[in-house]
């Protein structure tokens, strides 16, 4: 899916792209990604529990 600089490839193989799509591979990254959202309000309310306060800046 990445080409030798890391980018995205030109081409994909056919096959990839079937399996991909069987897959249903951008539903399972949304879901992973709403997942994680979750996660960091539940983390963000532990934080502000416990007297400190969450981060507003992103990730490194």
């Amino acid at each position: 899916m990445r080409d030798e600089d890391r980018g995205p490839a030109v081409r994909a193989i056919p096959a990839r792209v079937v399996e991909l799509s069987r897959e249903r591979e951008r539903e399972r990254i949304d879901r992973m990604i709403g997942d994680l959202l979750c996660w960091r309000e539940v983390l963000d309310e532990v934080i502000a529990t416990g007297g400190g306060q969450p981060s507003t800046q992103p990730a490194a």
